[in-house]
């Protein structure tokens, strides 16, 4: 045998050796150990990226704002999360390849998941997963996410928050039968975006609830404190309601019911996260499984969200699903200059070559 025969033969046994180990073994199409990836670049500051397995590439020279999903058939990654190693990320502009854990443990066998690169961090680099699990649950999920390539520090306040828009403002909780009058009314309906913020009644101590953002102009800090996510507001009209009543008939007292008040709401930040919002489609003007929303993105820095001190557009979204998913929204890249930021979303009801959710097999017996 030659010598070329003996290097093709042995590369042969390699890569035999390569797929057997990424794939495993059994009566399945792949191992009982299998995970899936999605693979996202969104960091603004690298034209491309790779990433490694203790087996070979995931995926190379990934474009920014691109995913797995846009090269390739668009299936999701196969990852033999038993094997020891992480993950070794190459990036245009990193001396030096980086090195990150794979954390695969901590999904299930054949889940699905996307890695979503956002930047980087000293001498690594943040790499958030999302997971795509599904819930039994009657409501709706949001997980937004904020992955701008950049962190918020010194002078940069790069948190959001997403105020959802209400056309009928009596969801948001404002009736025809206000006491601060109609005025006040058509203030809330030229500007129909509404926070979810912790409910602070007895009864309902900690639930989400909706309260008006303000007037348009007026969504800046201190009214919006985009750091602690303390929104000071006019309350809903049953809020003042019930304190004019307790307020027995004190002039002093009503006048009081009528101020702004204080509550706290979700700020976003671009750090790794997994932030869930709620959104219940039964107390939101939605028909029973019905998890469409529309919503609008709040922030005190002028050269994310040009809308609100400029004359740009603001960053508006819109997700749709059933119950039980979760959707995906995911703000990403540089929050100035051309492009600005742009948007991620998917959801687990999707296929799963759109970013759905891989069927996980019967436990305990193998795929």
């Amino acid at each position: 045998m030659t010598p070329v025969s003996r290097v093709t033969r042995r590369l042969a046994t390699l890569m035999l050796t390569i797929f057997a180990l990424q794939f495993g073994c059994g009566d399945g199409e792949v191992g009982d150990e299998v995970v899936y990836f999605h693979i996202y670049n969104g960091y603004a500051g690298s034209a491309q990226m790779s990433l490694y397995g203790p087996t070979g590439a995931l995926v190379n020279s990934l474009p920014f704002g691109q995913s797995t999903l846009d090269v390739g058939n668009g299936e999701p990654v196969a990852f033999d999360r038993s094997l020891p190693g992480g993950f070794t990320l190459l990036l245009d502009g990193s001396p030096t390849p980086i090195e990150l854990p794979a954390e695969a443990w901590s999904l299930y066998p054949h889940e699905t998941a996307t890695l979503f690169l956002i930047r980087r961090q000293g001498q690594g680099a943040l790499l958030q997963m999302y997971r795509h699990v599904r819930s039994i649950s009657e409501g709706c999920r949001i997980v937004f996410g904020n992955a701008l390539s950049t962190p918020s520090a010194n002078l940069g306040q790069y948190n959001f928050m997403s105020g959802f828009r209400f056309d009928d403002i009596a969801t948001g909780g404002y009736l025809p039968s206000d006491p601060r009058g109609g005025a006040f009314l058509t203030a809330v309906r030229d500007h129909p975006y509404f926070f979810l913020v912790r409910s602070e009644e007895e009864e309902s101590e900690g639930v989400l609830i909706p309260v008006w953002v303000g007037r348009e102009g007026t969504v800046d800090f201190p009214r919006v404190d985009f750091q602690s996510g303390t929104v000071t507001t006019d309350p809903p009209s049953a809020e003042v309601v019930t304190c004019i009543a307790d307020a027995g008939g004190d002039p002093e007292a009503e006048a009081e019911c009528l101020l702004p008040k204080s509550y706290q709401g979700i700020v976003f930040t671009p750090e790794v996260e997994n932030t869930f919002i709620h959104y219940y489609p039964e107390n939101f003007g939605n028909s029973a499984g019905d998890c469409a929303a529309q919503f609008r993105i709040f922030s005190d820095f002028s050269n994310i969200f040009t809308g609100e001190h400029a004359n740009g557009s603001f960053v508006d979204g819109e997700v749709s699903g059933s119950a039980g998913d979760h959707l995906f929204w995911v703000l990403y890249g540089f929050p100035a200059g051309d492009p600005g930021p742009q948007i991620a979303q998917w959801s687990t009801g999707d296929d799963v070559t759109a970013g759905g959710f891989q069927p996980l097999p019967d436990y305990p017996s193998a795929p």
